[in-house]
């Protein structure tokens, strides 16, 4: 069996970024404080979970189905990296 990655860690007492670092939706401004994980953070770690998939896998074809109601957008970025 693969050994699969380690978890990403966020504590309670995280500080979260700046919103100025951010290019935040008009429509957002007003129910945001900070930022406390990056889309480049997500976006890395979903690539980090399509590489331990495939090596579980050893490489075989998968047949996939999100079961997850509202979470099409991050099964939809799952699969475009296990393709890739």
């Amino acid at each position: 069996m693969a050994t699969l990655s380690p978890n990403v860690v966020i504590s309670d007492e995280e500080p979260g970024y700046d919103l100025d670092l951010f290019c935040i939706p008009n429509h957002y401004l007003e129910d945001l404080k900070k930022v406390f994980i990056p889309h480049g953070l997500i976006m890395g770690r979903t690539e980090r979970i399509a590489r331990d998939v495939m090596k579980e896998r050893g490489g075989h074809h998968i047949v996939a189905l999100c079961v997850f109601k509202g979470r099409y957008k991050f099964f939809a970025d799952l699969l475009g990296c296990i393709t890739a």
